[in-house]
């Protein structure tokens, strides 16, 4: 696999091959040239294909490939554990991508939500939030990633 890139055209070329060298295997070899398009922290990453080929039968038939967008999702946030505890409340850890921004969110009815405290960057660490309200017959949560 080999990837090159190219700040001065803003493109990444990409190529990889089976795990025999090429071309002495049959092995299909892909060829990749890709512009990473800017977008928000809260948008899909797009990766715009400029150009492509694939090769295969020992390099004796070549496909162009088309242009195409291909739009990489962030992952959601990822619940680790969910704890009670009568002195502490409700713990709530979750996974974190450093970078990104989350907020815990608090309903009694599942369509108003309420921030429960401030929001916190993720580092790629667990984070613990807690909320120490015990009182209500019911209470739901969720995690915002925000701007």
């Amino acid at each position: 696999m080999l990837l090159t890139p190219d700040e001065a055209a803003g493109l990444v070329r990409f190529a990889a091959a089976g795990t025999a060298a090429w071309p002495n295997s049959d092995a299909p070899v892909l060829e990749l040239t890709f512009e990473v398009r800017p977008t928000s922290r809260l948008e899909p990453m797009v990766l715009a294909v400029e150009s492509g080929q694939v090769a295969w039968d020992g390099g004796y038939e070549v496909a162009p490939l088309p242009a195409a967008e291909l739009a990489l999702q962030q992952r959601a946030p990822r619940l680790e554990s969910l704890t009670f505890s009568a002195r502490d409340g409700i713990q709530i850890e979750l996974q974190t991508d450093p970078g990104l921004t989350y907020r815990l969110e608090v309903s009694d009815d599942l369509r108003t939500w309420t921030p429960l405290g401030a929001a916190h960057v993720g580092t790629g660490q667990p984070l613990r939030l807690v909320d120490p309200e015990t009182s209500r017959p019911a209470r739901f949560y969720r995690i915002v990633v925000v701007p």
